[in-house]
């Protein structure tokens, strides 16, 4: 896609997330109780896209009172200007977030023996349904080598009961340009006056929904990785976040 449409899609999801308020409750709980398990303060968030999912995490967290760690957010393929906005507290991030957030400029490769990046504390935040199994199993399987804990966090499984949800999406995702800052042009073009951007989210949740991972399918996919060690936590929120929760004891 163009780079103007690209972003105006990533600002949008971020607008969506926060909106919805995806990550809130119970899961921010059991987060809290990974952190304090493994003693995580650094965490190096994998497939960080465009920081979207990361941000709303820390807004979720400090919203209940919780200390977030500090997220470096990394990407096989780095969007480095959205990064340097959110370490540079631009107003669409949020100057009470970004003080927890850096971020790698070099390209970041999860399945690299050893990482690029010396942590040992790794979050997943939205990004699994993207990988078919057996890739998603060697993602897994070397961070679990290679590291001491691995947060994961799906806001979907899949399931009839989110269609609806994706399709109610198109509203916020059409007012977005008109309330995120700073203003852009082509996101009010391309979101707004031309509602492409809302209808290609649309279609994106839909995918997203019957890709995503159900928590049997995570037990599965755990009971096979190389994880002595390693114990597992992986349930379903009420409100249909799934999460995985690794650490070695």
């Amino acid at each position: 896609m163009p780079s103007s449409l690209r972003h105006a899609i990533t600002r949008s999801i971020t607008f969506d997330m926060w909106f919805l308020g995806c990550f809130r409750g119970e899961l921010l709980r059991r987060f809290a109780r990974w952190l304090e398990r493994t003693g995580a303060d650094q965490v190096l968030d994998i497939g960080s896209g465009a920081g979207g999912p990361v941000l709303a995490l820390v807004r979720g967290l400090l919203r209940d009172g919780i200390e977030p760690p500090r997220f470096f957010l990394s990407d096989l393929y780095p969007d480095v200007g959205r990064y340097a906005a959110v370490s540079d507290r631009t107003p669409v991030w949020g100057e009470g977030d970004s003080r927890f957030v850096s971020f790698v400029h070099d390209p970041v490769d999860a399945l690299a023996e050893p990482l690029a990046v010396d942590q040992r504390f790794f979050t997943l935040v939205n990004i699994t349904h993207h990988f078919p199994p057996a890739l998603l199993k060697r993602i897994l399987g070397n961070l679990v080598r290679q590291g001491r804990g691995v947060f994961i966090i799906e806001s979907f499984y899949r399931s009839l009961r989110f269609f609806p949800l994706m399709v109610a999406s198109l509203l916020p995702s059409w007012l977005a340009p008109l309330m995120l800052r700073p203003f852009s042009w082509p996101h009010l073009v391309f979101g707004t006056v031309v509602p492409l951007v809302p209808l290609l989210m649309a279609h994106d949740g839909l995918a997203t929904v019957l890709r995503s991972y159900n928590p049997d399918e995570w037990r599965a996919l755990v009971a096979e990785l190389p994880a002595e060690g390693y114990e597992w936590e992986i349930d379903r929120m009420r409100t249909g976040t799934v999460y995985v929760a690794g650490w070695r004891r």
